[in-house]
């Protein structure tokens, strides 16, 4: 599944598109694509929705790339949580 996250940094919009590479019980792997750069990022989101902790802060884990600007990567994180949110609720 690949979809298309708008965050704000600064005064500046960016339109980042993001893969859901894999997902089980326990783990999902999403590949975060720019203009420049590609990381893939691990979170335990859905470990902690299947045991009914909906509001437990998911931890994530850099797989591969890098990070460069920290406030983008949190603004990343937040929008692709929020996008995974809503699409949860719709099916």
């Amino acid at each position: 599944m690949t979809f298309q996250v708008s965050i704000k940094i600064g005064w500046r919009t960016y339109n980042i598109s993001v893969a859901l590479l894999y997902i089980d019980n326990y783990k999902e792997q999403f590949h975060i694509i720019s203009r420049k750069r590609s990381v893939i990022i691990e979170g335990n989101r859905p470990f902690f929705r299947n045991k009914g902790l909906k509001h437990r802060r998911v931890s994530w884990k850099v797989i591969d790339g890098t990070i460069e600007n920290n406030n983008a990567y949190t603004a990343t994180l937040g929008a692709i949580v929020k996008y995974m949110d809503t699409y949860e609720s719709k099916v």
